[in-house]
This record gives structure tokens, C-alpha cells and sequence, in this order.
């Protein structure tokens, strides 16, 4: 651990270490040295409006399109590492994201997430959203800490945007196709423009397949493929002058051979049967599948007037799932499981935007949202399942939940200029949640009911205020402080009978933002101290999963980043995170005490960095080259409370590679992607099923290849 941990502060020392040079020609007032190229102007929505990100008193950052096509990112398993403090993994294909320690404490996926996701302004609600690839993508926002205020349920750990591309004033299109390592193809294209001067349309689809990675030895079949679908469509209106309308769907189909679980620790099962240790190579008798599907469509209306702008977003959401895995991670026909959920929901917000430039900038808003979801889990014995005592080829459990959602929330935003130089910044939300529920739990072939479609109604509400000031200490440089609370949902359980209470924090947070030398540099600190409580974990009881209000927790941690134009050709990025995240009082329901043990997927520090090279050559024949080189290095994570040595991942560190050479006037390019390159073998989660320990390995090196064509 020691080791990663030099290696990794060597490296961001060494792009942080040519920053003097450029400091001390910017105190002379030099002016820049010619070929030296400056920062553009990042502009972001995350408080719901339009603003350079170095206006921003927050923790934000951004990944544009052009980055995340570049380097291959689609969903959040991919870019989680390009940001501080936030922590990426799937439980049998259910997303978790924490952000600072805060995210799903669920190991079984089956809660509604720490962590808000939305795309194009709409609110996607089931946690495996962000786990789909998405297409066609613009940018992608992460904002840190709580945001109790703007955004409202779930937004506890933070908020993620994803925004696509939008149709164009003239014809573009673009084709890609690839192939890569584990077999992967590809094929994603696009075409926009203008069906007449105030009506502009665009169209993606995208296409990917691999034949996986995981070696199962018992069935001598490849696990962890998949093959996906994604199709986009996009329509802007210029309805008038002051009135525009914006409309997109989106759906994605996506087949996998998964989720396929690893034996961590084995168990009195795997004793038996023996067990691989190796990552990526199981011994499971069973070959999982899975078929997820989601829809989401929005209406954006913006109505710009002399006093404000009225925006209108209206949006639509499907989700459904089915799947199918093997229970007891072994070579024995113990025990199979199958899951199935779907959602459906309707979300409406709107928002009143003060114009800007007098002293006074102001929103206010409202949203609704109505969801109809279920989720049913069934666990079945099978032909071994005598060595258990159990008996063979029977339902051994069913657990079922059928649940309806209405939330409201009333909020309003106020940014008040003191003068050209200090804002003072307030905010407070109302939100209100209605849940009615039927849960059914029954072992032994529904002969034992522990509870049957019992239905009960469950309500909550609570009001997250907001304070805070920024001070322009300089015209390059912004200091900030800030006071927010954050809530998220209660709910019911659905592998018990019963519910469990919301989970409240409260954040400090003050930092600074600066871009400097001429524009060359880009740098953003933060400090912030949390009081998380009434977390929602998951307490295991007669091999019995029940989410309980079960513990408290303080949070402090500080983030750098840093991104600078070294040369014209030259750019170089680092970022630092560390954390402190520990439980003030947590006694599980078998009365263990866990007090003073550090959160799940919250390590004490992170490290990233990367050098990104455009090559100068001048040909006639191609384009310059460009290539990029990046590292990311994190301390031991925990996945469970008890944070034993089996409860953790050791400290590890990631490299990835990209090349891009362009052709014909950059109409064409190739691009080449290794990621993972040194297979470092990592777990991204642990989960307590039936017989030791299981969970996922990262995936190992792969590489792969790209032609991309436009018009």
C-alpha cells in the first residue's frame, strides 16, 4: 500500500511540479510564450442554469463529449475514476455510485440510490440506470456533496448529469465502427440537421457485443459478454423567438451473460467443491443471463421573457429487468436465483429563472413524480440441495415487493451580489414523499408466509436549507463556503416485512477555484465535513436481508484538482482526494458493534493523473497524432461493515492508454484504447449470499481498435 502510495503522489508531483516556472512569468507579467494554448471556458447546468464552471461555488467537474468519446466512456463504471472521491461498482448488475462515502450501504442493490442521476434534465430513479451505456453524449457533470436544495430526493451523496448531443443548425453525421479484445465489435452512428429554419433533428444509434471474460471451469463457458442496443432520436422547435421546445427518447436493450459472482471467501460449500481464486475464473455449475431494458423520454419547454425564463421539463421513464444466477457460487446444484423489477414513472419540474445582471439572481421551482415499480426475487433449490437440509427442486424462498411512489417538492434558490466581488447564496426545499407498499416473503414452496401481500402506506417529508458566500479574492480567483443538508427516501423492504426510515445530512464545505497563467491553468480545492445519520444498511438475520436505520456517521475529506496547458501540444491533469469516513455508532442485528469502522467504497485517498499529447508533424497525409496516458492509484476500499481482511480490496492502481491519428482533413480517424493495461485483478464489490463470501472482479486488460468516419 505504501508503494502505491509513493508512486502515486511521485506522479502528481510531477504534473503539479512544472507549475513554478509558469507562476513566476505570471508575477512578472510576461506574456505567454508563443504555441502556449490556453483553457477554454467550461461551461455547466448543474444549478440549473447556464455558468462558467469557475463561477460555481461547488464541487464540480466535467467531461466533455469530445474526452469521452476519446477515451471510450459510456456510463459511470467508466468515468468514475476520472473523478475525486467517487467510487464505482455493480451488485449483480445494480449500480452502485458513492460520492465522499455517501451512496447505496444496500449490498443487494434493492434500494433507491445516495446519488441522483439525470439525464437531459430528467430523473432516472432505479439505481441500474447508470450502469447502461449511453450514446451520442455531450458531457457528463458530477457534482459533489449534497443537494438538498436544487435537486432534492436522493441527492444525499450528490448528483450526476448526463446530457447528449443536441441536433444541429447545419448536416453532420458520423459513423464508428471497432473491434477489440473478448471478441468486442461495435458500430455507432449519427445524423443531424436542419429539416427548416426553426426545426433541427438528430438520430443515434449504437451497437456492442463481446463474447466476456470470465472463464467458468465447471461449464466451459465464457461469462460477462453482452450484446447492447441504443437508439436516440432528438427534435428542437423554435416555436418562436422567446418559445423553444426540445424533445428526445432514448432506449436501450441490453443482454448479458452475467451477473456472474466470484467466490472471495470460501465457504463450507466451496470446501467441498472446490473453489479458483483466480479473478475471473469460477467453478459455478449455472450459467447466469440477464435482460434489462429502459425507456426515457422529456419535453423541455423554455419561455424567455423580459423579467425571467419558465422552463418546463417533463419526463418519462420505463425500466425492466429479469435475471438468473447461480445462488451458491459453487459447482453444486444448491441453489439458483432469479430477479425480476420493473418501474414506470411520470416527472414533471419546473423552474422560474431570474435573468441576470441586476443584484439579484433567483430561482424557484417544482417537481412531482409518480412511479409504479416492482421487484421479486426467487430463490429455488436444487438437486444438492440436500447437503443444506434443504429439499430438492423447491421454492425455497419468494420475496416480492409492489410499490407506488408520489414525491413533491417546492424549492427556491437566491444568489444575493453584494457587490461586483461578493454573493451571498441561499436556498431551501420542501419535499414530500407518499409510498404505499405490498410486500410477500414465503419459504418452502409458499407453505411458511412470513408475510402476504401486506400492504401499508408510508410518508415523509423534510426541509433542506442552503448558505452560503463566494468572494472573487482576485479576477482570477473564486474562495467559497457553504452550508447544505441533503435527504433521501425511506421505504420499504422487500426481503422483509417492513419499512425503514429517511436517511439526513448535513455538509461545511469551503474551497476555491482559479484559473491562472494566462489561462494555462485550471485549479479547484475543496474542504468538507459531514453529518450523515439514520444511514440505511443492510442488517442479515435468519438468512434474511432487512434494510434498518441502523447507523451514524461523520465524514471530512479534501480534494485537488489541477489541469494545465504545458505547451500548445501539452496537457496535463491530476487530481487528489482524501477522506476520512467512519461510523460514530453502528451495532448490527446480531449485536455487533461497529462503531468506528470506515464506510463501504470509501477509501482514504485517491490519486489520479494523466499527460495528454497532440504530436505535431505536418503531413499532408494525416492529421496529428494525439496521445494520452493516465493512472489511477486508490487506497484499500471496503465493501462491508465489518471491515475484516475478506471484507476489502487491497490498494491498486489502474493504467490506460489512447492513440488517435486522423485522416483525410480529419474526416476520418483511428483511435486505439488498452485499458487496465498492467490486468491488475481488483474487486469492485463483496456480497454476503449463502456460502462465504462472493462478489466481481474488475474487468482485465483489453484493448481495442476504432475507425470513425464524418460528413
Amino acid at each position: 500500500m505504501k508503494q502505491r502510495l509513493l508512486q502515486g503522489i511521485c506522479l502528481v508531483s510531477f504534473l503539479i511540479g512544472a507549475l513554478p516556472a509558469y507562476a513566476q512569468s505570471s508575477e512578472t507579467d510576461a506574456p505567454p510564450e508563443d504555441g502556449v494554448r490556453k483553457l477554454g471556458t467550461i461551461v455547466v447546468s448543474t444549478q440549473k442554469r447556464e455558468q462558467s464552471l469557475l463561477d460555481v461555488g461547488a464541487a464540480v467537474s466535467v467531461i466533455g463529449g469530445d474526452a469521452l468519446e476519446f477515451r471510450d466512456l459510456a456510463n459511470m463504471s467508466d468515468i468514475s475514476n476520472s473523478v475525486p472521491n467517487v467510487e464505482y461498482g455493480e451488485v449483480a448488475g445494480a449500480s452502485q455510485i458513492t460520492i465522499r462515502g455517501i451512496g447505496l450501504n444496500v449490498e443487494t442493490g434493492f434500494a433507491e440510490p445516495a446519488v441522483a442521476v439525470h439525464l437531459n434534465g430528467v430523473f432516472l430513479g432505479r439505481s441500474n440506470a447508470a450502469a447502461l451505456g449511453l450514446a451520442d453524449l455531450a458531457s457528463v457533470e458530477v457534482l459533489r456533496g449534497p443537494q438538498g436544495t436544487l435537486y432534492g430526493r436522493n441527492a444525499t451523496g450528490g448528483v450526476v448529469n448526463f446530457t447528449t448531443n443536441k441536433p444541429t443548425d447545419a448536416f453532420e453525421a458520423g459513423a464508428t465502427i471497432g473491434a477489440g479484445s473478448f471478441e468486442r465489435r461495435l458500430a455507432r452512428g449519427y445524423v443531424s440537421g436542419p429539416f427548416s429554419d426553426t426545426v433541427r433533428g438528430r438520430l443515434s444509434i449504437a451497437y456492442e457485443e463481446d463474447d466476456g471474460y470470465i472463464d467458468n471451469r465447471t461449464t466451459g463457458k465464457t461469462e460477462g459478454g453482452l450484446e447492447a442496443t441504443t437508439l436516440k432520436g432528438d427534435l428542437s422547435w423554435d416555436i418562436t423567438e422567446n418559445l423553444t421546445s426540445d424533445i428526445f427518447f432514448l432506449t436501450i436493450d441490453q443482454d448479458r451473460v452475467g451477473p456472474s459472482f466470484e467466490k472471495i471467501r470460501p465457504g463450507f460449500l466451496a470446501g467441498l467443491a472446490g473453489f479458483d481464486d483466480r479473478p475471473n475464473n469460477i467453478l459455478n455449475n449455472r450459467t447466469p443471463w440477464s435482460d434489462i431494458g429502459m425507456d426515457v423520454a422529456g419535453l423541455t419547454l423554455d419561455w424567455k421573457t423580459d423579467f425571467a425564463t419558465l422552463r418546463s421539463i417533463t419526463g418519462y421513464t420505463t425500466f425492466d429487468r429479469v435475471d438468473f444466477f447461480d445462488g451458491d457460487v459453487t459447482a453444486l446444484d444448491v441453489l439458483t436465483s432469479g430477479r425480476t423489477e420493473d418501474a414506470e414513472a411520470w416527472s414533471q419540474e419546473f423552474n422560474l429563472i431570474g435573468n441576470e445582471g441586476g443584484r439579484l439572481d433567483w430561482i424557484v421551482g417544482a417537481f412531482w413524480m409518480q412511479e409504479d415499480s416492482s421487484s421479486r426475487t426467487d430463490v429455488d433449490t436444487g438437486s444438492d440441495s440436500a447437503i443444506l437440509m434443504l429439499p430438492p427442486e423447491i421454492s425455497f424462498t419468494v420475496n416480492q415487493l409492489v410499490e407506488d411512489l408520489e414525491a413533491f417538492g417546492l424549492f427556491g434558490d437566491v444568489t444575493f451580489n453584494v457587490s461586483d466581488t461578493v454573493r451571498l447564496k441561499g436556498g431551501l426545499r420542501y419535499s414530500e414523499e407518499k409510498k404505499k407498499g405490498s410486500q410477500t416473503v414465503t419459504f418452502f414452496d409458499n407453505t411458511v408466509v412470513v408475510c402476504g401481500d401486506q400492504v401499508s402506506d408510508i410518508s415523509f417529508h423534510d426541509t433542506t436549507p442552503k448558505a452560503g458566500i463566494e468572494w472573487d479574492v482576485a479576477e482570477s480567483t473564486m474562495l467559497y463556503a457553504q452550508y447544505q443538508e441533503g435527504f433521501k427516501s425511506g421505504g420499504f423492504n422487500q426481503a422483509g416485512c417492513g419499512s425503514f426510515e429517511p436517511e439526513e445530512v448535513t455538509s461545511i464545505e469551503a474551497g476555491m477555484k482559479g484559473q491562472y497563467f494566462d489561462g494555462r491553468l485550471y485549479l479547484a480545492a475543496s474542504a468538507f465535513t459531514y453529518d450523515y445519520t439514520n444511514l440505511q444498511v443492510l442488517q442479515i438475520r435468519n438468512n434474511t436481508g432487512f434494510v434498518e436505520n441502523a447507523a451514524d456517521s461523520t465524514i471530512t475529506g479534501a480534494e485537488l484538482e489541477a489541469i494545465i496547458a504545458v505547451t500548445d501540444n501539452l496537457q496535463a491533469e491530476a487530481a487528489i482526494s482524501f477522506l476520512d469516513a467512519t461510523y460514530d455508532a453502528f451495532i448490527d442485528g446480531a449485536g455487533s458493534d461497529f462503531s468506528g469502522n470506515t464506510l463501504n467504497r470509501a477509501p482514504e485517498y485517491t490519486l489520479s493523473g494523466a499527460l495528454e499529447y497532440t504530436v505535431p508533424v505536418n503531413s499532408s497525409l494525416f492529421g496529428d497524432p494525439r496521445l494520452r496516458a493516465e493512472v489511477f492509484v486508490s487506497d484499500d476500499v471496503f465493501y462491508r461493515p465489518r471491515n475484516a481482511a475478506d471484507d476489502m480490496q487491497d490498494s491498486y492502481s489502474v493504467v490506460n492508454l489512447y492513440a488517435s491519428l486522423p485522416l483525410a482533413d480529419d474526416r476520418l480517424t483511428v483511435s486505439f484504447y488498452a485499458k487496465n493495461v498492467t490486468d491488475e485483478g481488483y474487486i469492485t464489490n463483496i456480497i454476503s449470499l449463502i456460502d462465504g463470501l462472493d462478489g466481481h472482479y474488475a474487468r482485465p486488460a483489453s484493448w481495442g481498435l476504432e475507425l470513425s468516419a464524418k460528413w
